[in-house]
């Protein structure tokens, strides 16, 4: 037991009080621990309430690539592109072999033509189909030639008209188509007035008369 009388001090009350305390603080001591109570546990409290959902975590990592996945079907042709541009000229290809040389046939002998002059008397004469050449020597007076009909079959050959006076630039040589006959695509007469001049025509059995050629001697 603490013995209040000893370090009392009347003036300062308080101090016995701070020495009450310390002195409890130095004897306390703790007992022994007592049995267990024998008691059974109480009852087991309702379920609490859901609590709210927590706030949402980080994104996980992305991951790996699945699997390639089967080709799909074919799809429709597409439509025929534009023509491309034309390519080079390729080279020229090597000469081929020559081939084997046959002769043909000797050809029948050209026929001949007859001459006939018109003398300076005759100012007119109608050209028949078995004339070949027509020497005109008329000096005094111009010259009509009259053709024969083209719608006769076709003489199959040529008629030469010469101006062998040579005068013709003076006493002209005039040449008729019979009829509706065409000369050289013309119904009109032809006129030599060259001096010298010469033609060669034939016709094709159908009104028509046509010029091989004209020339000057």
């Amino acid at each position: 037991m603490y013995n209040i009388g000893a370090g009392f001090n009347a003036n300062n009350p308080f101090g016995l009080v701070f020495d009450l305390i310390e002195n409890l603080e130095l004897n306390l001591s703790t007992g022994p621990t007592g049995p267990s109570g024998g008691g059974s546990g109480g009852n087991t409290g309702p379920t609490g309430s859901i609590g709210s959902t927590g706030a949402m975590g980080e994104t996980g990592p992305i991951g790996s690539a699945g699997p390639t996945g089967a080709m799909g079907e074919t799809g429709p042709i597409g439509s025929a592109g534009p023509t491309g541009a034309m390519g080079e000229t390729g080279p020229i290809g090597s000469t081929g072999s020559t081939g084997p040389s046959i002769t043909g046939p000797t050809g029948s002998q050209g026929s001949t033509f007859t001459r006939l002059s018109i003398g300076s008397v005759v100012f007119t004469y109608d050209l028949d189909p078995s004339d070949s050449l027509i020497g005109i020597t008329t000096v005094s007076g111009p010259f009509t030639l009259n053709l024969f009909s083209a719608l006769a079959p076709a003489s199959n050959k040529f008629f030469y008209i010469v101006d062998e006076g040579g005068v013709c630039s003076v006493n002209n040589i005039t040449i008729v188509p019979d009829d509706t006959d065409l000369l050289q695509g013309s119904n009109s007469p032809y006129v030599m007035n060259i001096n010298r001049q010469a033609v060669t025509l034939y016709n094709d059995g159908a009104a028509n008369w046509y010029f091989v050629s004209s020339n000057t001697i």
